[in-house]
């Protein structure tokens, strides 16, 4: 399966993941149930060698 897409590196970026966890709970609160947000990036192409 070709993916297109892979998980963002957040590491060191704690300000964002924070906010992404007051996004979770203000959906959490809207929704009434548990959300949990992921983060991707377009995966870069890599050269060819």
């Amino acid at each position: 399966m070709h993916q297109d897409y892979e998980f963002t590196d957040l590491q060191g970026k704690e300000p964002l993941v924070q906010e992404i966890r007051r996004l979770e709970e203000k959906i959490e609160q809207s929704l009434g149930e548990k959300v949990n947000l992921i983060a991707y990036s377009e995966k870069k192409e890599e050269p060819d060698h």
